[in-house]
């Protein structure tokens, strides 16, 4: 399973910054990175896209169990841009993570996703 609370911790210092500092920049409270980075609570997308700009990496890394060099970053922002793509087309709504839905709409999203990436392949 992936650990994206882990993956925040290890971003976030990696960038240097504080949880307060990285509250303060996105716009929410101290204790809501704690419990992002601990997996108390789930992060949503929207926030996810924010922390991938404040530590100057992607989305594919905050959201994935491998870091993708930066030579690379070619795929990595072509799966970003499905996800935000995906994001946009509402399959994700502000408050929600993937972990929050439920089955079925896990599997809708997964059969949006594998739609998604065959469009981009076949162009």
């Amino acid at each position: 399973m992936i650990n994206i609370g882990k993956n925040l911790r290890e971003y976030r210092e990696k960038s240097g910054v504080t949880q307060q500092q990285v509250a303060d920049e996105i716009g929410v409270s101290k204790g809501a990175i704690g419990h992002w980075e601990n997996n108390i609570r789930s992060v949503n997308l929207v926030i996810i896209e924010r922390l991938a700009k404040l530590y100057h990496t992607t989305v594919s890394n905050l959201i994935g169990d491998e870091n993708y060099e930066i030579k690379s970053l070619d795929n990595v922002n072509l799966l970003d841009k499905i996800i935000l793509d995906l994001a946009n087309e509402g399959y994700f709504k502000n408050d929600e993570s993937f972990e929050d839905l439920d089955k079925s709409h896990r599997q809708i999203l997964v059969g949006a996703l594998d739609s998604h990436i065959k469009k981009i392949l076949n162009k």
